[in-house]
């Protein structure tokens, strides 16, 4: 059995809770780390759908759940979307024969917490049809302090679970005894929400090939294209498809892309609104975020990117800059994310 953990920045940072756990699983199971800085269940899902299947046996360890009640709280994907990829997340994992262990950690900010309450308890709700359990961090620490909140002591003030300290050891030490209680199960039950018939389907290869360019950091081990790249129909999935995000690898500076489908422009800021320097950051642009809805991509369509060549005020996504400026710049594009229209 290999044990992956999927979620954001608390999960993926050096020192976090991940790493905790990783400690408790050494010579025991392999533990991969795929989380992602800023990761939506969205991210976490594309990139799900890029990395080679999982084994039967394996487990998924999902902790996403602060990332999306940020994101929602900032007001995106309020067409409830975000529940459409976590059902699509467990359904794939069950489609690979593997098990799923939700890890839900709250922030510190009890107003955002309850805000998104009926978020929660909807994933609760897709939680028990499919026969999971889960290991809820409020509720535990709770039982052991007599604490309803997590104590702002353990944030930092972007948010982020401050790295080995006693929480990111609490979650590890949690995590690690619910899958030895065995609570990592293999999803089972009927669609809620979504159609098994149009799953989410990436495409992260575009032409021509002289614009692609290698990128390895502790995180991510991708190639990434300059704008200015095609995706002929051939290269993508067949039939009438909806455009429904664009991933970037984002950077302070800015640049602008338009993407284009016939007559049809959409531009895109890939400026994130983090970070100075070389930073650069793997983001995702939900397109019904900006625009209300997918960009629909017919039989037969030819998407085309381009640098935008004049400064202009766009509808950004969560993370991106309104004011991205004007091409050509460092930021890259790593993939688009479609669903066969219905």
């Amino acid at each position: 059995m290999t044990i992956y953990i999927v979620g954001s920045s608390s999960t993926v940072m050096h020192g976090g809770w991940a790493d905790q756990f990783a400690l408790k699983m050494v010579r025991r199971y392999p533990v991969r780390n795929s989380a992602i800085s800023a990761a939506s269940t969205l991210m976490s899902l594309i990139r799900m759908k890029q990395d080679p299947p999982y084994e039967p046996g394996d487990t998924v360890l999902w902790s996403g759940c602060v990332a999306d009640a940020t994101a929602l709280s900032a007001g995106g994907f309020t067409d409830g979307s975000l529940l459409h990829y976590l059902e699509e997340m467990i359904r794939h994992v069950a489609d690979c024969g593997a098990s799923f262990l939700p890890i839900l950690i709250d922030t510190w900010k009890a107003d955002m917490n309850n805000e998104q309450r009926p978020y929660k308890d909807a994933l609760l709700e897709l939680f028990n049809h499919y026969g999971l359990a889960w290991v809820d961090i409020t509720e535990e620490y709770e039982r052991d302090t007599g604490l309803a909140e997590l104590p702002r002591q353990f944030f930092n003030a972007t948010g982020h679970i401050h790295a080995n300290s006693d929480m990111t050891r609490f979650i590890g030490d949690l995590a690690a005894e619910a899958v030895d209680a065995g609570l990592a199960r293999l999803p089972e039950g009927d669609p809620v929400y979504v159609d098994p018939e149009r799953k989410l389907q990436v495409v992260s290869v575009f032409a021509p090939e002289s614009k692609a360019e290698a990128f390895r950091n502790r995180v991510v081990n991708t190639t990434l294209w300059e704008p200015g790249v095609t995706l002929p129909p051939e290269g993508r999935p067949a039939g009438d498809l909806d455009l429904e995000a664009v991933v970037f690898m984002a950077v302070p500076e800015g640049g602008a892309v338009d993407l284009s489908v016939g007559d049809e422009t959409v531009t895109l800021s890939a400026r994130c609104t983090v970070g100075a320097g070389n930073w650069q950051m793997m983001l995702t642009a939900y397109l019904p975020n900006m625009t209300g809805a997918p960009l629909h991509v017919p039989e037969g369509a030819t998407i085309t990117t381009a640098w935008t060549t004049e400064a202009k005020t766009v509808e950004p996504d969560l993370m991106f800059h309104p004011e991205p400026g004007a091409g050509p710049g460092r930021a890259r594009l790593a993939a688009m994310a479609f669903r066969a229209s219905a």
